[in-house]
């Protein structure tokens, strides 16, 4: 998770308090401290930026909430200097709360050391999340372990952990991000099928569809194109918008290598019409290159 995206709700938690005494919650505090970090704009009769102007008006709209993390992680870009500095009040404040027993705050200094590139702190940080007790965290080492160091067999390790945790949503959550791990680091088919298949039966509202792709994925892999479709077609079905557009982009694509440009484009509109933030834009390539072709 970026520093915006974790510097945001505070920022939000701040502007709502509008004017908190000295009693105030400690993530208040944070937020006014960030505010102050970032913009700099107290007292100084320079004008607000138009997302905080935005915000201070209609302080509980999600889309404003979602403009200024889009403006803060813009900002950060430009000034890694003060993305660092930032990342840095986050850390004490996290660690703060861990000393006073917070273990989500762990997570989260997880989360954000894995974003800094301190991965030795990222790995320190959920471990000892665990051990508090936080499976969760067993899938967001699994992800810094496979992702970021190159330890695919400590990360199966700790998806198979999360998998047997006690708890049927981080099961279907780490049999996911398993089966795509035995797909592509270990190439062991049969378990990736197996893992896919498990989450698919758990009926999870966002993972069982995301196994459905997945599952799609393995079976374009092994050349069974009609089978990825069929699953493509299910997983679009299944009610999560999410993964109803990642399926049908990846539909589209197929049809279109099979020459299917009718049932390609029909897909790919189908995407670019629903208007999701992660897959419209690559339906829309995808339908601006079909028709390029065939004009």
């Amino acid at each position: 998770m970026s520093v915006s995206e974790q510097a945001t709700p505070y920022l939000v938690a701040a502007l709502s308090a509008r004017n908190p005494g000295p009693g105030a919650d400690a993530g208040v505090v944070l937020g006014r401290r960030l505010w102050d970090q970032i913009f700099g704009i107290r007292n100084t009769g320079r004008p607000l930026p138009g997302a905080v102007a935005d915000l201070i008006a209609h302080p509980g709209d999600l889309g404003a909430q979602a403009e200024l993390e889009s403006h803060v992680q813009s900002m950060l870009a430009a000034h890694p200097e003060l993305e660092a500095a930032v990342g840095q009040t986050l850390a004490a404040f996290y660690r703060q709360e861990i000393a006073a027993g917070d273990i989500q705050a762990m997570v989260d200094l997880g989360d954000l050391l894995r974003w800094l590139g301190d991965y030795d702190g990222a790995r320190a940080a959920y471990q000892r999340a665990i051990e508090a007790g936080n499976a969760h965290a067993l899938i967001d080492l699994a992800r810094l372990l496979r992702g970021d160091l190159g330890d695919a067999e400590g990360a199966r390790a700790a998806f198979e952990q999360a998998v047997d945790c006690g708890d049927p949503d981080l099961a279907a959550e780490a049999l996911v991000d398993l089966g795509f791990l035995l797909m592509v680091f270990s190439r062991d088919y049969p378990g990736t099928r197996a893992c896919f298949e498990q989450a698919i039966r758990s009926g999870h509202a966002h993972w069982a569809p995301a196994a459905m792709v997945g599952l799609a994925r393995l079976l374009e892999k092994q050349g069974d194109t009609a089978g990825a479709q069929a699953a493509c077609q299910r997983a679009a079905g299944a009610g999560n918008a999410d993964c109803a557009a990642n399926a049908l982009v990846f539909l589209g694509v197929m049809l279109r290598k099979s020459g299917d440009r009718g049932g390609a484009r029909a897909a790919f509109q189908r995407v670019v019409d629903s208007g999701n933030a992660d897959w419209s834009p690559a339906a829309r390539a995808e339908l601006e290159n079909l028709l390029s072709r065939s004009g």
